[in-house]
Parts: C-alpha cells; structure tokens; sequence
C-alpha cells in the first residue's frame, strides 16, 4: 500500500510550525553570539590595559619579538619584568 501524502493544508501547517521554530532557534543564536562577541571584547580590552600598563613599566620586555605574529601574553612580560627586579 502507498503513502498517502498529507493534505496540502497540513503540510502548510507543518511548515509555518518548522519556520516559526527555525525562526527562533536563529534568534536564540544571534543573541548568543551578540553575547560572547560583547564578552569578548571586553576581555580584549582588558588585556590592553594591562598591556599598557606593561608597555610604561621601565626594561619590561617588548610585547612581541622581532620576527613574531603573536604578542607575549602580560603575565610572560610582569614575569620577565619581577625576575629582573629579584
């Protein structure tokens, strides 16, 4: 015996349950990533600070070396700056 395929009408039904649920699922994750984007930035900007505040601390070591992609994270530079100090 073949599938009966549903009424037109409930296959429309099924779709707008699909989009509305889709719909919110994408709002849900705009939201999140609203989120962790703000979060992220934040921390970003923390890390400046102390970067510059490194970077006005007399013979601390440079933020990145010469030939690098990447900066020193701060606590390899504040390490570097108290094991001179010591």
């Amino acid at each position: 015996m073949a599938n009966k395929t549903p009424a037109l009408s409930t296959q429309l039904k099924n779709a707008q349950a699909e989009i509305t649920k889709l719909q919110a699922e994408l709002k849900r994750a705009n939201e999140m990533r609203d989120m962790y984007s703000k979060n992220s930035d934040a921390a970003s900007k923390e890390v400046e600070a102390v970067q510059v505040i490194l970077d006005a601390l007399p013979g601390a070591i440079d933020r990145r070396k010469e030939g690098e992609w990447t900066d020193r994270t701060p606590v390899t530079r504040l390490a570097a700056w108290f094991a001179c100090r010591a």
